[in-house]
């Protein structure tokens, strides 16, 4: 994964850029799919957004992928060539699937005694792991993290200060 090509591709820059160009109206979909898939990405990631409008962004990209696959089979267009892939698709439909579960366990057991944080529901940490175990050493093993357990704490800690 490459984080800041994800950043480009999300950006407002790069959507302006595609709205200004002679031929936008040609590239609907190329304005639309970073827009809304980046709003709920944003969400998800975001430590203040409140809960109801993360929902709504959510929910809109849901509506939306619906919304154009409907589209493509009435319009008799392959999905394969005017969507993105099925696996994309799914994801996205176990995220906001995900969420709303997440937000009924929430609601029904966990509410009076913990904050929903659901930004730490994601795999960035054990990403942010894994990422400095490669910087200390490149091609390890499980005995190798094992190892390297305590200098990667004192490494994380020291990341934090």
């Amino acid at each position: 994964q490459d984080d800041n090509a994800a950043m480009w591709l999300f950006s407002a820059d790069n959507i302006k850029s595609y709205c200004n160009s002679k031929h936008h109206g040609q590239l609907i979909a190329i304005i639309e799919y970073p827009f809304i898939f980046g709003d709920a990405i944003d969400g998800y990631q975001s430590q203040t957004m409140m809960h109801k409008k993360h929902l709504l962004s959510l929910l809109q990209l849901c509506y939306f992928i619906d919304a154009w696959l409907a589209f493509l089979s009435s319009a008799n267009y392959p999905p394969s060539i005017h969507t993105i892939s099925c696996d994309a698709l799914d994801i996205a439909s176990i995220i906001v699937d995900g969420y709303i579960s997440l937000l009924f366990i929430f609601r029904d057991s966990l509410k009076e005694t913990e904050p929903l944080m659901p930004w730490l529901h994601s795999t960035e940490a054990c990403e942010h792991v894994f990422g400095s175990i490669h910087q200390i050493v490149p091609d390890f093993s499980y005995l190798d993290f094992l190892y390297m357990v305590s200098k990667l704490c004192i490494k994380i800690c020291e990341e934090n200060l």
